[in-house]
């Protein structure tokens, strides 16, 4: 999730301009109709002779007709095909968007279906999904920095800090686009897409240890949080200004989220026999909280990366895969050194006991299966989210994301296999209901341009 976020670079790739050149049917008219008028300059000149004339004045409109349709061809070879012709038709659209909203949803169930199995190997957990996305991202189009890194990730499965040399080493030797491969290796973009990296090590370090001990709904309602870090931050960083419609936006999603909460904190009362026990709700809803303000401060980074990069060159494009890779190989770092720390404060298993009960989840086939289909369903939800909003439009993709809260929380209101059902109430109806009220009116520009 954190990687399908980062904002786009300032601008296009420059390009040539290519010579536009007048439509074919207007030239064959005008060679035609100056043909009558070359007869009449030619006085008396013979039939064959005006013949010929109009002709040659039929053969250059053709030749610039198939030079109009070279260029139109040229240009759609860059990119530059008519809106019309990369636009879908409307029912591959809704195709695509319901697609995208299962795996959002999906995505987000499968991450409270995998703290079942590996509640207790939450920190084994990120750097094992860590190095999915560095598989995914150096895998991905052009942006690659090593071609076969699916090929070995058995291999380096458990040596993920060979991994991150091989991918220096492939940077430094010419793996990516010079300028990009500059910036991110030895630029100012190391040191952004570092910290943005350390940011994501922080975030989904902390994450699963306070999302094993909520609902499932809870998960979709308390990452809408993001919105008002990422306004914050964005103040704070950017100077950036927001009208009074986005803060009010902003405000709603934060009702709708202590709406959503307040039944699960009178359950959790409930459960304890005593206003000491709603404490423990309240504590694990405030460290996801926190730990979703890390994530919206890596997307700060990420954002001033790009900002450096248009600064330092105009014109020019870092890529969105590079600038994703990046931060994951530094998130990767941090993890493999946090190794002492999750032994220390995460978790009461010795060393030898933690690492056999990892053995115990991947080889019981139940359980390797809840972990591969979580996996899959991260990379399921990046390629379809960067699908719909390259295909269709970034306010398409906003509301999926929108109306992925409801559906989301709602899922978790059927009866599942380990998980059970969660109970219904109004007040998450409610509260669902205004959270999605909020994103809208946040996002009501797009909305409305």
């Amino acid at each position: 999730m954190a990687a399908l976020l980062a904002p786009r670079s300032a601008g296009p790739t420059a390009r040539a301009p290519l010579a536009r050149a007048p439509p074919a049917r207007a030239l064959a008219g005008a060679a035609a109709a100056g043909a009558p008028a070359a007869a009449r300059r030619g006085g008396g000149a013979s039939v064959a002779t005006r013949r010929g004339r109009a002709e040659r004045g039929l053969l250059a409109a053709a030749a610039l007709a198939a030079a109009a349709r070279r260029g139109r061809a040229a240009r759609a070879a860059e990119g530059g095909a008519t809106p019309a012709a990369q636009t879908p038709s409307s029912t591959t659209a809704l195709a695509l968007a319901a697609v995208c909203l299962l795996s959002t949803v999906l995505n987000r169930m499968s991450f409270r279906f995998v703290l079942v199995p590996m509640g207790q190997l939450t920190h084994l957990l990120s750097i094992t999904t860590n190095f999915v996305y560095i598989a995914f991202f150096s895998r991905n189009r052009r942006s690659h920095i090593h071609q076969n890194s699916p090929k070995i990730c058995v291999g380096v499965f458990f040596c993920s800090p060979i991994f991150f040399l091989v991918c220096l080493l492939k940077a430094r030797s010419g793996g990516l686009a010079k300028d990009n491969r500059d910036f991110v290796v030895r630029g100012q973009g190391r040191w952004l897409l570092a910290a943005a990296g350390l940011a994501e090590c922080t975030a989904f370090t902390a994450m699963p240890l306070f999302a094993r001990q909520l609902p499932g709904s809870m998960l979709a309602v308390l990452s809408q949080s993001m919105l008002p870090f990422s306004m914050l931050f964005s103040i704070a960083v950017f100077r950036r200004t927001y009208d009074a419609m986005q803060i009010l936006g902003v405000g709603v999603v934060m009702l709708g989220i202590a709406t959503c909460s307040y039944p699960k904190y009178v359950a959790d009362i409930a459960a304890g026999a005593g206003a000491g026990a709603g404490s423990a709700f309240l504590l694990n809803a405030a460290g996801l909280l926190i730990s979703y303000s890390f994530i919206a401060g890596s997307f700060v980074f990420k954002e001033k990366a790009f900002r450096a990069y248009a600064a330092a060159k105009p014109g020019g494009k870092l890529d969105n895969n590079v600038v994703n890779l990046a931060a994951a190989v530094w998130q990767c770092a941090a993890l493999w050194l946090l190794w002492p720390f999750n032994f220390r404060f995460l978790t009461p298993l010795a060393p030898a006991a933690y690492f056999g009960k990892a053995v115990g989840v991947f080889t019981n086939p139940a359980t390797a299966a809840v972990v591969a289909v979580y996996w899959a369903a991260n990379i399921y939800y990046l390629g379809t989210s960067l699908t719909v909003v390259s295909r269709l439009s970034s306010v398409v993709a906003m509301l999926i994301s929108a109306l992925a809260v409801p559906v989301s929380a709602f899922a978790f209101c059927l009866k599942w296999p380990v998980l059970g059902a969660e109970p219904f109430s109004l007040y998450t109806v409610l509260g669902l209901l205004i959270i999605t009220g909020g994103l809208l009116v946040y996002n009501h520009k797009q909305l409305t341009s």
